[in-house]
């Protein structure tokens, strides 16, 4: 019999196959609506070229903005609700909420994936894999021409950034395997055809207890079946 990996702290992580699936349970009222306004998840998950991909959010978001405006989930400006902080990425930049310091706040771009279609589509896929650090889509906010997602995600305390062999032990007893490393940022593949990648220490942490937290990942899907029908399993 194979052995079954297992995480730092002993426990086996949940598989994400088509027969075992995690599910957020947050309800994400929002992230719901939102998806039925822009016509549902994309068919895949991917990244697209930087210009072309631009070129796109821009004229999704002038439909978003509005929609977004007249449903009152538009802020016009984060740092009057939320304390900016120096910390953030690429991707995006971090706020806290000091009415609920579980939490933490993200402004995030769009990024480089296929329209807002992409990443909400690789949002639901995060909440499936990493329940423990599910995203909840509390409005939209407005970069240049482009529509930021406000985004509600815990916050982990009193932990670390976990070390490349627990990112590994972890993804490993998921069911994931390593299809190549750039830099030390490993990118990980399952049999569902699903992508993890930018797992570096910085996007995992570890507890207390030993437990490995993905916080972080970039998240593609190109599978035989749709996105809706392999997130519907």
């Amino acid at each position: 019999m194979k052995s079954e990996n297992k995480n730092t702290n002993g426990e086996i992580p949940n598989k994400r196959t088509q027969n075992t699936f995690r599910k957020s349970v947050e309800e994400n009222t929002i992230a719901e609506e939102f998806k039925v306004f822009i016509g549902g998840y994309a068919q895949t998950v991917e990244r697209d070229h930087p210009i072309d991909n631009r070129a796109q959010l821009e004229r999704e978001s002038i439909a978003i903005e509005q929609w977004a405006s007249e449903k009152g989930y538009f802020i016009e400006n984060l740092s009057d609700i939320y304390f900016a902080t120096d910390y953030g990425g690429a991707e995006c930049e971090l706020y806290i909420d000091t009415n609920d310091t579980n939490v933490i706040i993200k402004d995030m771009n769009p990024g480089v994936y296929n329209g807002y279609a992409g990443i909400l589509g690789r949002l639901e896929m995060h909440n499936s894999f990493f329940p423990e650090t599910a995203y909840t889509l509390i409005g939209f906010t407005k970069e240049g021409n482009v529509l930021n997602l406000v985004l509600k995600q815990s916050f982990v305390k009193n932990a670390r950034n976990a070390t490349q062999q627990e990112i590994f032990d972890y993804l490993t007893a998921m069911g994931f395997k390593v299809e190549d490393s750039v830099t030390g940022n490993y990118v990980w593949k399952n049999d569902d055809k699903v992508t993890i990648g930018d797992m570096h220490t910085g996007n995992a942490l570890t507890t207390e207890d030993g437990t490995v937290i993905i916080i972080d990942p970039m998240i593609e899907y190109d599978g035989q079946i749709s996105l809706a029908d392999y997130l519907s399993l």
